[in-house]
This record gives structure tokens, sequence and C-alpha cells, in this order.
């Protein structure tokens, strides 16, 4: 039996309060009952599980909903054993704006935060009825993982860094429900509340595609799992909608009011990631780090604030610009990184470029001037500082930068080593080029060439970044004979780590040529000749004894054209002779016969 001191007053008491408390209906505006049981307002289960509000509602009653999440959806029952009870569910106060009414089951989408007041009766007329009701709540949304939003658009235009003594931070006077902010200055395990005046907030770490660290409607508090930088994302709401309607943004570091600064102050302004003067002179940009250490950077190794361009840029294989205009002060966020591998960064005119992982005055990698290679120690994003010189002086005027990963797709220098593939011979003059396609971080090839019948293979062996090719000059080389190459290339040669021999085939076209008839000759025979390529040309006579009879021809000759001559032989003596033809790259020999 439902004994509530506060029903037992209402019913008992007095018959006047009774009919003050009855519930009534303004045309159009839905039910609005004045008796408010349970007393205290009910929050529905955050798993999406059922929520009694009360095992003995009268429908005359109102109950309170607080932890409403806009754009949810949720579900409300009021039943008397088969018998389904009307609803009104009013928004922000008791007799607020109605957002929803029927019989139960009643499902609603929430359109703000507010709570929400139920109002129980006996049907669409507002009659009353007394004897308990089970009334409940089902969050029905509330089982999906909550929404986790990406914007593409940057506003501010550059970091804001969170007051480290606890105050609010203004982030930005007019940010639009399809924008994201960069929040700087945060201590990893330190609590942060982010506040919009409307919306859903998703706040993501080191960038802003980064991991998800907290979403939820405003205001929402994030536990910052690292120093790097937060990424919030503003919408309208659960649904990631937008909306271009300013709102004032701001963030407030929750844990900085009560946590001891590095100087002991409880919300002190030393906070880690803060300057400080570490007293030395030779060093620059000191600040606390996360062991409360002032510590500075020594000449050469830099650290701007300023970040450009705002979002982060992905290296790959592939050569990747950064900017087209970056000044010597600002510092650029890299991300994809891969542990272990190496990266070229470059700057036009020469730039000094520092290098830090994590976070932008994260952990020295490296520091030189452009180009500069470094290896990667982690996967975490590389931030990389412009400057003009190691004293880390700046510069305005626009430089363009660049990074690639030099080592990527480079196979790991271990047996087995990977074949050569694409092998192919051109002819290329009077000789072959033969080439291949290039192995990534290949040191040098072995190169075998045989033809089949003649000598042994000849082997050769040469060294270079990823070697793709070799020419044979014709003068190695026989015309109108195919040969076998073969080619493996290699990484170590102590010890030899090489790949398998591939291999082709390939024939050289036919050389220079020289005819004559009649052959044998009585006297005046007709002597023809043709080149493979341009140049310098000799046609002789000789005798067996080498000396030289007459010269036929000298000058320079086109693979394009056929030359004729005339020889006279009917003033020399019977017996053997020879025309010798000589090319840039050949000499060839015609016998003839002088018959008297």
């Amino acid at each position: 039996m439902k004994t509530h001191f506060t029903r037992m007053f209402g019913v008992c008491c007095t018959i006047l309060l009774s009919t003050l408390l009855l519930s009534f209906s303004a045309s159009g505006q839905g039910c609005q009952n004045s008796i408010k049981f349970p007393m205290a307002a009910f929050t529905p289960n955050a798993d999406g599980s059922y929520t009694n509000i009360s095992g003995c509602n009268y429908w005359e009653d109102f109950s309170e909903l607080t932890g409403i999440v806009d754009g949810y959806e949720y579900e409300l029952t009021s039943y008397k054993g088969s018998t389904n009870g009307y609803i009104t569910v009013r928004e922000g106060s008791v007799g607020g704006t109605v957002v929803a009414s029927g019989y139960s089951p009643l499902t609603f989408t929430a359109t703000s935060g507010s709570n929400i007041f139920l109002h129980w009766t006996a049907d669409e007329f507002c009659n009353t009825a007394s004897g308990c009701a089970v009334t409940g709540v089902t969050c029905n949304t509330c089982a999906e993982p909550p929404a986790s939003c990406l914007n593409s658009t940057y506003y501010p235009s550059s970091a804001v860094t969170v007051n480290a003594d606890g105050s609010s931070t203004l982030i930005a006077y007019c940010n639009f429900q399809s924008e994201y902010s960069q929040i700087t200055g945060i201590t990893s395990g330190y609590e942060y509340e982010f506040m919009a005046e409307s919306g859903y907030i998703t706040v993501r770490s080191g960038s802003f595609d980064g991991p998800v660290v907290g979403q939820g409607m405003t205001p929402l508090t994030v536990t910052a799992t690292s120093s790097a930088a937060l990424f919030a994302h503003w919408n309208a709401d659960a649904s990631c909608a937008t909306a271009s309607t300013c709102i004032e943004t701001a963030v407030t570091c929750v844990t900085c009011a009560t946590v001891p600064d590095c100087e002991g102050v409880p919300g002190g302004p030393a906070q880690p990631g803060t300057a400080c003067n570490d007293g030395n002179p030779n060093t620059h940009s000191d600040m606390w780090n996360a062991e409360c250490e002032c510590v500075g950077f020594p000449a050469g190794e830099c650290v701007n604030d300023t970040r450009y361009p705002f979002n982060a840029v992905s290296a790959t294989e592939d050569l990747t610009q950064i900017s087209g205009c970056q000044y010597l002060r600002e510092y650029s966020e890299i991300t994809s990184i891969s542990s272990g591998e190496q990266y070229e960064f470059t700057v036009t005119g020469g730039g000094y470029i520092t290098v830090r992982t994590g976070s932008v005055a994260g952990s020295l990698v490296a520091a030189g001037y452009s180009p500069l290679t470094v290896t990667a120690p982690s996967a975490d994003d590389l931030f990389v500082h412009w400057n003009a010189d190691d004293d880390c002086g700046q510069a305005t005027g626009c430089q363009t930068t660049t990074v690639q990963c030099i080592s990527c797709g480079v196979p790991p220098c271990e047996n087995p080593y990977p074949a050569v593939t694409g092998l192919d011979a051109q002819v290329q003059g009077n000789g072959v080029m033969l080439s291949w396609n290039p192995i990534a971080g290949s040191i040098g090839c072995q190169l075998s060439i045989g033809s089949e019948p003649g000598p042994p293979p000849t082997t050769k062996t040469f060294q270079g970044d990823a070697p793709s090719e070799f020419y044979i000059p014709g003068r190695f080389l026989n015309y109108e004979t195919t040969y076998l190459w073969q080619v493996r290339c290699g990484c170590s040669t102590s010890p030899l780590i090489v790949g398998p021999w591939s291999s082709s085939f390939f024939t050289t076209p036919s050389g220079a040529g020289i005819a004559s008839s009649p052959n044998p000759t009585a006297d005046v025979s007709n002597v023809v000749f043709s080149v493979v390529e341009e140049g310098t040309t000799t046609l002789e006579v000789y005798d067996m004894n080498g000396r030289s009879i007459q010269v036929l021809y000298s000058g320079d000759a086109d693979p394009s054209s056929e030359y004729r001559f005339q020889f006279d032989g009917s003033v020399l003596p019977a017996g053997f002779y020879i025309y010798r033809l000589t090319t840039p790259s050949e000499v060839v020999i015609e016998k003839f016969m002088i018959a008297k």
C-alpha cells in the first residue's frame, strides 16, 4: 500500500487541496498536473536498460527526469494491469513546452538537455484516476555508442593555450557548430572541461582526427591521456549535425585549480609546459617539463609556437609538400609515422630543421640544416620546427617544405632477398642498354652475359644506390647474335645477401655490309656497302701483303643510304685482294679475286 506522507497529505487532508491539485488541460496544449511524485528527479539508466520511475503513480501526478541527452530517444510507459495511461511530455519545467503526448508506450526524442516533466493521466482528455500505475523510462539510444564527430574546418586559426591557473580560457566568441579548435598546454592525467553555449562536443588527442578522449553534450569533462594537444569538435547534437550560428566556446583546466604547480602554489601558473627560467644563458625556450624540471633547449634545438599548416600532413614514400609558404618561425605536424622508418625533411633556402616526437615540445629526434634525415623512434606524430639557423633565428617570406619516407617500401636486408623484375634490352647506337626495375635499398648488382655457342659468360659486378641499368658498348658484342643475360641485386656484401638470378635474351642487329661482283673479275668490279651507324667511314683495297692499293671512299656515311663504287683491277696481277670497310664501331673484310 502506498503510504508516502505527501500522497496521504494530498489525498486525505482536505477536499479543497485535492480539488486544487486536479489536472487540467488547455486545448491543444496537452495535460498538466500539479502533484509531483516521486518527489526526487529520476535519471534514466545510461546503459539503455529499463528505469522504474514508480510502482504507484496516480494518473494525476507528474514526474521529473534529469540527465537527458539532446537528440536521444526515450520510451515512456504507464499502465495499470492491461490498461495503458496517457502521457504528456513537457520540457524545462512542469508547465514547459509540450515535446510529445500519447498513450503508453510513448517514444519521443529529446530536443535539448533540459529536464523532462512527465504528466500521467487516464486519457487524452486529461481525466484523472487514483490507484497505482507502474511508470518507467528506457533510453533507446543510450545503448548505442556515442557519436564521435569529425569536422574539417579549423577555427580559430591558431591554437589556444589553456590557462594553467584553473581559470576559464576563451576559445572563440563565435565558433560555428561545424568547426574544430586546437587546445595546447595540456598536462597528461589532468581533467579539462569544455563549454559551449549549446550542442555536442567531441574531443580528440594529438591531431584533429586523432583518438577520441571524450564526447557528449556541453559541458563536457575529459581526462587528458597525454600532453599532446586536444582538438574539440563542435556540433549541434549527438548525430553530428552542423549549424552556422555563433556559439561562444571555452575550456577550463579543472585539475589545475587544485594541483600545486611546479613552484608549489595550488593552481599556480607554473604548470608543465609553461615558460620558466633555468638560469642558463646558453639555453632558450625554457619551460617546465612533466616532472616539474625547468629545462632549456640548447642552441640548435628549436621550439616554435606558431603552427602551420593547421592540419597534420601524412608522410608517405612519395615526396609530399608540407607547405608552399612556410615561414621560418613555424612548426608543422607530420602524421602516419612508422616506428624505425627514415624520413627526409627539406626546406628551400637551406633552413634549419628541428624534429620532435609526440608533441610540439616533445623529445628531440634530430636537428640540422636541410635536407635532414631522421629515424622515427615511435609511431607518434613528428613535430617539425622550421628556423633560419641553428640559433633558432626566425624569418618571414614563403619557403617550400617537404617530407618523404625514404625507407618506406624498402625490403628488409635479409635472405631471401627479392628477385629483379622488369628486364628489358634496347639497342642504343652500336650498343645495348639493359634495364630492370630497381630494388629500393639495394647497394649493387651482378650482371652475367653469354652467347651460345660462344665463350663462357662474362660476369660484371657494379655498385650504386638501387642500380637499374647497364650499357654494353657494341665493340663487346657480335652482330646478329642472341645473348642470354642475367642480373641479381643485393643489399649486403658481408654477409652476402643477394637475390636469385633473373634471366632474359636479346639479339643484336646486323652490322655494316660489303659486297662485290663479279667475283672473280678480270678487270672492273662493282662494290656496294652500307653501315648501321652514322660516322666517318673508309673503304680501301689491300693486297694480301697488307699494302694499300686504293682508297675508294673516305667520309661520313649515313645508315639510310647505300654506297656504290667501281674498282678497275685490270692493271693488277692475278691473285687475291681485300676490300676493307672501316666504321666507328667495326671493320668488315670482303675478299675478291682477279683472274687473268
